[in-house]
């Protein structure tokens, strides 16, 4: 009613609610997508998860790489259910290297900020550094230079050295299209080759092998290919000299014809012949070539009384 006494109509306002109750965040945690979470490269992607209070506004998140801003500067967000979110990136080769910091802004539906956060559970670090693998030398094969018919009886060893390489990875050695694989230890490790794969190799042929490795973040060392190694599993061949079976009157003085290798190796002998006993005696021959192949060869000499 106005001061002259005029009713006025009534009128009704809307109901409204007051909100000043800041937003908080709980279940704060970050994580990759690499096969171990705490690591990452480029490529992959760095996932961060968090729960609201209350329903929020899109947040914006702020990642560093190694205390530098990322190159990728896109940042997918989801709300993938209920009040949690969450904020994810890819990796690019750009970023540096270290650990993946972030800080969490954000907001409420009437527009409350909450307070920014920088810490939850876990870590991811990004590690674009590509481990190494020495030299390896024909030192590093347990049968040196040259493979013989002996040592491809046996299972073989290569031994490699590593760099950057965290325990239990595996290294893989490739020998004539076979694959033999041993993990690492403080960066070493110890290859067996086996028996059966030695002997598939070819008499007179020379082989390398190649190595490789990756770290527990992905990151492959460049193939590593070995010294070569020559197989000779070929043994001298010995020629006796004169008679085989040789013939001694009994009484008689026995001289030995003695025996040739092929190769011009020196071939030694062993055994006696008693001209003093009738019977049958074997002298025998060998010869070990530079691969150390050795062959062995018999004379038989009988004693006879005629």
């Amino acid at each position: 009613t106005d001061t002259a006494g005029n009713a006025g109509s009534s009128a009704t306002t809307a109901n409204f609610t007051i909100d000043t109750t800041a937003p908080t965040l709980s279940n704060v945690s970050i994580a990759s997508d690499n096969a171990t979470p705490t690591l990452v490269r480029h490529g992959q992607d760095v996932i961060l998860t968090f729960s609201a209070s209350e329903s929020i506004q899109t947040p914006v998140v702020t990642f560093q790489s190694g205390g530098d801003a990322i190159a990728d500067g896109i940042i997918n967000y989801v709300n993938v259910s209920g009040n949690t979110w969450t904020a994810t990136y890819d990796v690019r080769f750009a970023d540096t290297e270290g650990l993946v910091s972030y800080s969490i802004s954000f907001a409420d539906i009437a527009g409350n900020p909450g307070i920014p956060v920088t810490t939850g559970s876990g870590s991811v670090t990004l590690d674009k550094t590509s481990p190494s693998i020495a030299a390896i030398g024909t030192g590093a094969f347990s049968w040196g230079a040259v493979l013989n018919a002996t040592e491809d009886n046996s299972d073989g060893t290569v031994s490699v050295t590593t760099t950057g390489v965290e325990d239990g990875q595996l290294v893989t050695i490739t020998l004539n299209g076979a694959t033999y694989t041993n993990t690492v230890t403080s960066n070493a490790t110890t290859v067996t080759i086996s028996a059966a794969g030695l002997q598939a190799l070819t008499d007179g042929a020379t082989y390398t092998m190649t190595a490789n490795v990756s770290d527990a973040t992905g990151n492959a060392a460049a193939t590593r290919t070995s010294a070569s190694f020559t197989v000779d599993v070929t043994a001298p061949v010995i020629t006796i000299t004169g008679d085989n079976p040789a013939t001694v009157e009994l009484g008689a003085t026995y001289t030995d014809a003695g025996a040739t290798a092929d190769g011009g190796e020196t071939v030694t002998s062993t055994g006696t012949v008693n001209t003093s006993v009738l019977g049958s005696y074997t002298i025998t021959y060998s010869a070990t070539d530079a691969a150390g192949n050795t062959a062995t060869a018999t004379r038989t000499v009988n004693v006879v009384d005629t």
